[in-house]
């Protein structure tokens, strides 16, 4: 599927449907509230190796996503009924029919992206399930969905609700986790060169510090490589020279963490 562009903005389109007598005032408000929401990013994260070329951002309310990283590909390609636009300088992949914002939606495994191995992701979705392989940056947020990165170089993440299973080499810069609910597994391919600093019944606020609650021992179970240490109410270690730094906060839930051997 080719990348093809609106000349319609989103705000022009709700305004649209508006006057047409499709949406309410309510309706329209909410539309325009969740575009002011969407529209909020945070910054790119620094990275750990070379200079991504773009970022992509998908948006969504309810929809399953597969993400694959290819080399040699130059532009993304899009398999299942989506938008595609381009907003200040950044493209922007969205169900059709405005399904990101409620008014429709995205069936399971309807939606799968090809992206150039030196581009990043970003997501905002509401409910559904990730499958990221081989791109080399991946933020934003999830409310609720299994997510599963593999192969991932950077990472800038936020979930709600939901099983996480990620296999990355960090080398360099800082990475961060944010899980409300849910198991998480982590496994630091070998190479990796993090330290890593975790918080258990905690968040990380806005501007990114780490807040520890203290947890009691039946709330989640927690697997820490060799040389770990475990703190009131969270942990530290070292893999490698601990090059990079790797924020973990785990409000509820088990944590594995395995480090690859060389």
């Amino acid at each position: 599927m080719k990348i093809y562009f609106f000349l319609m903005d989103e705000r022009e389109r709700i305004r649209a449907l508006l006057a047409e007598g499709r949406l309410t005032p309510d309706e329209a408000q909410l539309l325009f509230e969740a575009l002011d929401d969407l529209e909020s990013s945070p910054p790119p994260p620094p990275h750990s190796r070379g200079v991504l070329e773009r970022w992509v951002r998908v948006e969504f309310s309810a929809a399953d996503l597969e993400v694959v990283g290819e080399e040699g590909l130059a532009m993304p390609e899009v398999e299942g009924k989506a938008e595609v636009v381009e907003e200040r300088g950044q493209i922007v992949i969205r169900p059709s029919s405005l399904g990101f914002l409620g008014l429709g939606r995205i069936r399971a495994g309807e939606l799968r992206l090809r992206l150039p191995r030196s581009w990043g992701l970003e997501v905002w979705g509401g409910a559904g399930d990730l499958d990221v392989r081989g791109v080399r940056w991946v933020r934003g947020r999830v409310r609720a969905g299994d997510l599963c990165f593999r192969r991932i170089e950077g990472l800038e993440f936020q979930s709600s609700a939901g099983d996480l299973e990620i296999e990355a080499l960090l080398r360099g810069g800082t990475h961060r986790l944010d899980v409300s609910a849910g198991d998480l597994r982590i496994k630091l391919l070998a190479g990796t060169s993090l330290r890593v600093e975790g918080v258990l019944g905690g968040s990380l606020f806005p501007n990114l510090g780490l807040v520890r609650v203290q947890r009691s021992a039946a709330e989640g179970n927690l697997n820490l490589p060799a040389g770990f240490t475990r703190l009131p109410g969270g942990f530290q270690g070292r893999v490698g020279a601990g090059e990079g730094e790797l924020k973990i906060a785990l409000k509820a839930g088990d944590l594995d963490l395995e480090v690859e051997e060389p």
